[in-house]
């Protein structure tokens, strides 16, 4: 006599009826919407200024008032909308924009940082979020003497009321 085969079971939702499976669809995107993970890209930030510069602002390579933004942004995508960007350490450092490459000048090492409102992130760009009216400012710099300026206040007070060739103007 031979051994009596296992019965397949049957998934549950086989014998549902469309109704019951419309109503869990349902529930389920409203779920994903109270809990803000959203189905589209976001709102578009606006009022989004980019500055990029070297040597602490005293040499402007591009401004603009109105970068390209689409949806949910980073600044890490900003900035890749907006220039030519090459990455390293899988895409989390920038290399460089529009050609001006970090690592080393006369001996001193060279380096892509940012601020977001004159504060310096604490975090990578890929993972910093892009807000209405954020002014982004990215500058390569040496940071031989210092790795950290955590505040720009005063650039940024200065570049409002100084002369154009002073560097930034906000």
């Amino acid at each position: 006599m031979l051994p009596a085969r296992p019965r397949a079971s049957r998934p549950r939702w086989r014998g549902a009826s469309p109704r019951a499976l419309g109503s869990l669809v349902a529930l389920g995107f409203a779920a994903a919407l109270i809990t803000g993970c959203g189905l589209g890209p976001g709102p578009v930030p606006e009022g989004v200024h980019l500055t990029v510069t070297r040597d602490f602002g005293t040499r402007v390579l591009s401004q603009t008032s109105a970068p390209k933004v689409q949806g949910a942004e980073t600044v890490m995508s900003l900035l890749m909308r907006n220039a030519t960007v090459s990455t390293r350490y899988g895409g989390g450092f920038v290399e460089s924009v529009d050609g001006d490459s970090g690592g080393e000048a006369g001996g001193q090492p060279l380096d892509w940082f940012y601020y977001v409102n004159g504060i310096e992130a604490p975090k990578g760009a890929a993972a910093t979020n892009v807000h209405p009216g954020d002014h982004i400012w990215w500058d390569l710099h040496d940071w031989s003497q210092t790795d950290s300026v955590p505040a720009v206040e005063e650039m940024l007070n200065c570049t409002n009321s100084c002369d154009a060739d002073a560097g930034v103007n906000w």
